[in-house]
């Protein structure tokens, strides 16, 4: 067992944090001093495993463990002597970059045709969505944004949409984003990329669903997802629905929100074998039979 773990008792931590937000199943839960997530709980100490653990940041677990240790002796233990989070870098784009990009997609219908074919997107939803194009990089841009609806950053993909060539604008971080704005919606589906929240948003439209559904997706991709859990807003909605691709990476990702995930959540899937991710389910079994 860690070192750090050994000499550390529960009193020490709740000398150290204070009394905890709350208590239950064996875990009590505190709001992290270094992240000040807006949830209060996503520090939480698991007694039977003698184990604190920041669910935005592991570092941060470490970095309380480090400082409780070095004052174990100490009658007072202030969290102020913890190092403030760091700031989150500046995105290198800006709305304008973002507009121009749209703009150059709206006037090029080579590129119309490759995405409306390719993955069945209409006009409307990469209009709705702003995805573009940047000439000059030879690639698509889907824009990201945070909760707030402010731009954090863009994914960048190769002109064939493969996930080969992949990358992010400089400074995008690690958040869960939002691809549609629906207040009042009682239900909350998390994708695991952008393309696959495209389409599910297009599918709910053309369902007449679109205003029951909340869309988000993590924007670093699907290996976020066990990070970002505490940052989902569960208290908005009645429902929470991962649906995330039948891959390995997939799989992965639904073994680490069992295991992390402190609210209730189901998982949906697509309905056969033959398809990976809702963007292959919607083009066979949904676009294939219009």
């Amino acid at each position: 067992m860690n070192t750090i773990l050994e000499k550390l008792t529960f009193a020490d931590i709740v000398t150290y944090l204070g009394e905890p937000v709350k208590t239950t199943g064996g875990h009590s839960y505190w709001q992290c001093p270094i992240c000040l997530d807006n949830s209060k709980n996503n520090l939480i100490y698991t007694q039977s495993k003698e184990l604190l653990t920041c669910f935005a940041n592991n570092q941060h677990s470490h970095e309380i463990y480090k400082n409780i240790r070095n004052n174990v002796k100490e009658v007072s233990f202030k969290p102020e002597v913890v190092k403030p989070i760091k700031e989150k870098p500046k995105v290198s784009i800006d709305m304008e970059y973002i507009y121009k990009c749209e703009y150059e997609l709206m006037n090029d219908v080579k590129s119309q045709d490759f995405i409306f074919k390719k993955r069945g997107l209409t006009y409307d939803t990469c209009s709705f969505m702003g995805i573009g194009i940047d000439r000059n990089k030879k690639c698509w841009v889907f824009p990201i944004f945070n909760m707030d609806f402010e731009l954090i950053g863009a994914e960048y993909r190769p002109g064939d949409l493969s996930k080969k060539g992949l990358h992010k604008a400089s400074g995008t971080y690690a958040e869960l984003c939002p691809v549609n704005r629906i207040e009042d919606a009682d239900s909350l589906v998390i994708t695991e990329g952008f393309i696959d929240a495209y389409t599910l948003w297009q599918h709910f439209e053309e369902s007449g669903e679109s205003s029951k559904w909340q869309i988000m997706t993590p924007s670093n991709g699907v290996g976020t997802i066990k990070n970002l859990l505490s940052s989902i807003p569960t208290s908005k909605y009645k429902k929470v629905v991962f649906w995330i691709d039948n891959d390995e990476a997939g799989e992965q990702a639904r073994q680490d929100i069992k295991k992390l995930a402190n609210f209730d959540f189901y998982f949906k899937m697509v309905d056969c074998s033959c398809c990976k991710d809702i963007n292959e389910w919607y083009l066979k079994h949904i676009k294939g039979e219009k």
